[in-house]
């Protein structure tokens, strides 16, 4: 199960590489309640707080209501890490939360795998199904959906799509019987389901081979398609397989239909857990290894796999992170100057890990282009935690979260923690809200950036609330056109000689 056994341990110290400088704390907080918390998502909202989902068994403390057994947990913080408000989610029967996302609306998707038929889940086709919500900005519940058949569906991730709907994937060991599942191919099945905005299934398609196949995350592409990264131990037609269990990424359009799909991996088990596409139209992909073949050098017994892939799905490079024992990668993310983020976990002392603390270490570790470490930061302490997802931003700083068990403790009394990074930026960046203006704000058709004589403006990217480059403009242009923009909230870099600056706009 994705990222959620990791007894990471974490007290967030840092070794600088390449002369780049690392993230340091600026807060962080342990939130839950005396029994099993552990947070699995977490994203910066458009008011600078967070959210961030959890499944959870505890009723006291931060938790104020549980259904039964294991609910889903949704947390809003504001901008310090201080608890907004908090709700509780679930029926009677096991909940296992695994992703959440803002809505353009201003609102919230998850999605979580549910046994429940009662409480909030209103319906239940046998086994465990996808469980969907979508929450107002308050965390009410204005739609909720359970998906799958008779069998075992297990939903993994979740993404709003430009058009306003929501692509979910997950594996489905489901028939046709009494089931949403159309087309089961064999074994477990990559089962992909595209909804509108209101949580009805447009289109839904298998995909995988005889054996298990487990989609893990799926992301909207540039062209409008989709990517999923899955792990497979089927051999799947002329594609094949490598050994026990291997990285199967698949590339759809618009409607689901397959335009490539590959596999990547050794003899040995490689297990994905994230996959991006890069501006460039790229894609990486992150998770673990123990293979020693088929161009795969491994430094111990399991390392940190990071691949790049060509826009047609052709192998670019593959790199190998670690030391001598068990190291893996959980979650990619891009940062706002084309960087890459893989962060995981390591039992290393030695090899690409320095400053271990002992135990199971949380690991960050920044990629150039090509593939190379620019830095890496151990987080560990006498304590356990589990680092689950990393996001950055918008200050350039990176927002984790993850679960903390005491030392020696029981793994069911381990709470949910948060942790905020700065953005590790050298002491060279003169630029601030002095040297430039922006306005109208909101912006019905155009914006003007006013800016001081002596800053020299490089570029300027707009990004939607999702983290997606919306587009680019040259360093001469000063009036941006965000015509072509829907309605709701923007983040603008803007890139100077003298650094760099995030902020936020409307559009109307």
């Amino acid at each position: 199960m994705r990222k959620l056994f990791l007894l990471t341990a974490f007290l967030l110290a840092s070794v600088g590489r390449l002369n780049a400088q690392v993230p340091d704390v600026i807060w962080e907080k342990v939130l839950g309640g005396s029994a099993l918390d552990i947070a699995t998502a977490i994203q910066q909202t458009a008011d600078g707080g967070y959210i961030f989902v959890a499944f959870s068994d505890s009723v006291n403390g931060d938790v104020t209501q549980n259904h039964g057994n294991t609910d889903l947990w949704v947390v809003k913080l504001n901008e310090s890490g201080d608890i907004q408000w908090q709700k509780t989610f679930g029926g009677s029967a096991d909940k296992y939360a695994r992703g959440v996302q803002q809505t353009s609306d201003g609102g919230y998707i998850v999605v979580a795998t549910t046994l429940s038929n009662d409480g909030d889940v209103t319906f239940n086709h046998g086994e465990t199904d996808y469980w969907v919500l979508k929450l107002t900005a308050a965390g009410n519940i204005e739609w909720q959906k359970s998906f799958g058949g008779i069998g075992i569906d297990d939903a993994y991730d979740i993404k709003q799509t430009a058009d306003g709907g929501y692509i979910l994937v997950g594996n489905s060991y489901s028939s046709t019987f009494n089931s949403d599942i159309t087309n089961p191919i064999g074994g477990g099945d990559v089962w992909l389901v595209k909804l509108d905005e209101s949580g009805t299934i447009e289109w839904q398609k298998s995909f995988g081979g005889e054996g298990d196949d487990v989609g893990i995350a799926v992301s909207q592409t540039i062209d409008g398609g989709y990517v999923v990264a899955a792990h497979t131990w089927s051999n799947i037609g002329a594609v094949g397989g490598h050994g026990d269990n291997d990285f199967y990424i698949v590339k759809l359009t618009s409607t689901g239909t397959v335009e490539w799909q590959t596999i990547i991996g050794g003899i040995g088990n490689e297990y994905v857990f994230d996959i991006l596409q890069l501006n460039d139209g790229s894609y990486i992909v992150a998770g673990n290894t123990t293979s020693t073949d088929n161009g795969i050098v491994n430094h111990g017994l399991q390392d940190g796999f990071v691949v790049k892939l060509g826009n047609n799905g052709e192998l670019q490079w593959q790199k190998t992170f670690g030391g001598t024992e068990y190291d893996g990668f959980e979650d990619v993310e891009k940062t706002f100057d084309n960087k890459i983020i893989v962060s995981g976990y390591t039992h290393s002392y030695n090899g690409d890990v320095t400053d271990y603390h002992g135990g199971q270490d949380g690991w960050i570790v920044e990629l150039n282009a090509a593939g190379e470490l620019l830095w890496q930061k151990t987080c560990g302490s006498t304590d356990g935690e589990a680092l689950e997802d990393l996001k950055q931003t918008t200050d350039g700083g990176f927002i984790m979260a993850g679960s903390k068990i005491p030392l020696y403790g029981n793994s069911s009394t381990n709470n949910c923690w948060i942790v905020k990074l700065d953005s590790g930026q050298l002491s060279t960046n003169t630029f601030d809200n002095a040297d430039i203006k922006l306005y109208p704000n909101p912006v019905k058709e155009t914006f003007t950036l006013n800016v001081d004589a002596n800053v020299f403006i490089k570029s300027v990217y707009i990004y939607n609330l999702l983290g997606q480059l919306m587009q680019t403009n040259a360093n001469t242009v000063s009036t941006i056109d965000v015509s072509q923009l829907k309605s709701g909230s923007y983040l603008v870099k803007v890139e100077s000689d003298k650094g760099s600056l995030t902020t936020k706009f409307i559009k109307e």
